[in-house]
């Protein structure tokens, strides 16, 4: 659709303007609102959010979303894909999943803080230690192909180390105070989700957090920086040789 490497690009999209037409009228009359497309790194790369809502909500709208952006394209003569790598000399595509947590009148982002230095409330930093400490153990379902980790590789715009850091996409965990519903306190973002089942995957992120409860870890050494282990069967004997057996317990 696009040639070349043009990321963030607002013009080259109307070269296919009948398609993305269909994509946002028909995903919308479809229940999966879109907030934007735009190119991507990436020759025909591009790069969708979809309309935040509730937890379970947004896990069937990101099921449905591959669904109706296969079967619109198809229309168009469009071969869409979703596969986390499908040359290794370019960058890959993988998926990001922004969370935040509100007061029953949804009128707080209780995440954040605004006289913390990195404006991140206690719970928030508890949410993001219980998943830095916990994804050795589990990445296998999140990314559960063996595709899925020639994407997470240095150099490709994809997650490759344990740490959370603000707008840096080499890092697992990305934190962007400058989200919709409030001008100060916007989502998390959880940058290594691949090919992953949405709606467990929500699940799983939320009862990771629980964890650092129990075990009472910080954020600063949750991670501790750590560098990615290599490959599907790096991670899926992590899971089987890991001591505390986190796996296990939680899953």
């Amino acid at each position: 659709l696009t040639p070349g490497m043009f990321s963030y690009s607002i013009l080259r999209n109307s070269s296919e303007n009948p398609y993305f037409t269909n994509l946002f009228d028909w995903l919308r009359d479809f229940n999966v609102p879109l907030e934007g497309i735009h190119t991507e790194t990436g020759p025909g790369t591009y790069e969708a959010a979809i309309m935040y809502a509730n937890i379970l909500e947004a896990a069937d709208r990101a099921v449905l979303f591959k669904t109706g952006v296969k079967e619109i394209a198809y229309r168009h003569g469009i071969i869409a894909t979703f596969m986390a790598k499908i040359n290794e000399n370019l960058p890959g595509c993988g998926g990001h999943v922004h969370q935040s947590l509100w007061d029953k009148a949804a009128k707080k982002n209780l995440f954040y803080n605004e006289r913390d230095p990195s404006k991140m409330s206690e719970l928030a930093k508890s949410y993001v230690a219980g998943q830095l400490y916990c994804l050795p153990h589990v990445l296998p379902m999140f990314a559960p192909t063996v595709n899925s980790y020639k994407r997470l590789v240095e150099g490709a715009w994809a997650p490759t180390t344990l740490t959370p850091r603000n707008k840096n996409k080499s890092r697992s965990h990305c934190r962007n105070w400058r989200g919709t519903r409030c001008p100060s306190a916007g989502p998390l973002d959880w940058l290594w989700c691949g090919r992953y089942q949405p709606l467990f995957g929500h699940g799983r992120l939320l009862s990771l957090r629980f964890i650092r409860d129990k075990k009472q870890i910080e954020i600063e050494t949750a991670g501790d920086g750590g560098k990615w282990l290599r490959g599907f069967f790096q991670w899926s004997s992590a899971i089987h040789v890991d001591g505390s057996h986190t796996a296990d317990e939680n899953f």
